[in-house]
């Protein structure tokens, strides 16, 4: 059974200082309290298959009161040089949740007990983007830099096993990034854009509990380009090539362990590394029918690796980057809607994926 009650609340302004520019502010206040109860049968066989050695029913009573506060200041100005334009964002963002899980089990199995979990998560944001023309293309620029710090404190007010699991865990990360592109027609049936991105990051990872901590400094260049080639007015070619990055959450990099149930526990991994992406696109249209294909490659994919202690009887969940890995993909589609009674779209792909 899920409930949730929430409220949201949104105001904000805009202040025109000239006939170019202008000054805006907006807050808002988001407060939601889900809450659920759920029940988990499981039972233990023993290798060989020589009948049931155990069985238990896991109850587990969830509730959670979630804050967040937002808060955005901006100023835009549109008579800088030849068509040019500058904005300027900053952003502060806090989330305060409080947890409270109550988890027991019966029959073959007496783990019990009540969990207090209150992140504490701040956010801030500057950004800066600036836009001109450039001859006949539009050239973009910009950079930002955020900071975020979260504070979680996971407190047990009671442990039927007897395992000491309090745990406090600070996470901080500091990104800064600066960015240029170049868009525009090259002639009369072509056009393109080139860009590039880079990122430098500072990740630090604490886990008072267990005096644990590791800072990791990243680089990463995020190069994006894209070309259409119209031939005729029925038929366009087009290119695009894209990169991305997928950092961990901060939950999956905390070392400290948490019970799921009575033979089940997960752990966080303080070595996890982000994943990225590189993609290559190519693609025809002709009139309502459109064919493309594309490559992928995704290096440290994140999934969650299970390993089983048949000695404590103990299943362990963690995130880890388990391998790289290519996707290609044909995917064709036709849209038809040459009767005024009938309209239809028709879809399909076929990929492969090696790693």
């Amino acid at each position: 059974m899920k409930s949730n009650d929430y409220v949201i609340v949104t105001a904000g302004i805009d202040y025109a200082l000239s006939g170019h520019s202008s000054l805006g502010a907006m807050l808002s206040y988001n407060n939601m309290q889900p809450s659920s109860d759920q029940i988990s049968v499981t039972s233990i066989f023993a290798n060989g298959g020589d009948g049931g050695k155990g069985h238990y029913e896991t109850f587990t009573d969830f509730d959670c009161n979630y804050n967040r506060y937002n808060a955005n200041l901006r100023y835009s100005r549109h008579d800088i040089g030849r068509g040019g334009s500058l904005e300027v964002n900053a952003d502060f963002l806090d989330y305060h949740i409080s947890d409270k899980v109550n988890l027991h089990t019966t029959h073959d199995e007496t783990l019990g007990f009540l969990r207090r979990n209150s992140p504490d998560i701040t956010i801030w944001q500057l950004k800066a983007d600036m836009e001109f023309t450039f001859g006949k293309a539009l050239f973009s620029y910009g950079a930002a830099c955020s900071k975020s710090n979260t504070d979680n404190r996971t407190d047990y007010e009671h442990m039927t096993n007897g395992c000491k699991l309090d745990d406090h865990f600070r996470y901080g990360e500091s990104i800064f990034a600066a960015y240029a592109d170049l868009r525009g027609k090259l002639n009369d049936k072509t056009e393109a854009k080139v860009g590039i991105r880079c990122e430098y990051g500072v990740l630090d990872g604490k886990s008072i509990k267990m005096s644990q901590q590791s800072v990791k400094h990243q680089f990463d260049l995020f190069p994006t380009l894209y070309i259409k080639y119209r031939c005729n007015d029925d038929n366009t070619l087009s290119l695009s090539v894209t990169s991305r990055i997928n950092r961990p959450n901060y939950v999956d990099l905390n070392p400290f362990t948490t019970y799921v149930d009575a033979h089940t526990i997960q752990t966080g991994n303080p070595n996890l590394q982000p994943m990225k992406s590189y993609m290559a696109e190519l693609g025809f249209t002709h009139k309502a029918f459109s064919i493309s294909a594309s490559a992928k490659r995704i290096t440290r994919v994140m999934s969650t690796y299970t390993d089983i202690d048949e000695v404590g009887k103990m299943t362990r969940h963690t995130v880890d980057n388990v391998m790289d890995k290519s996707v290609y993909n044909l995917n064709l589609s036709y849209y038809f809607d040459c009767l005024k009674w009938l309209d239809f779209y028709v879809d399909g792909s076929v990929y492969m994926v090696s790693s």
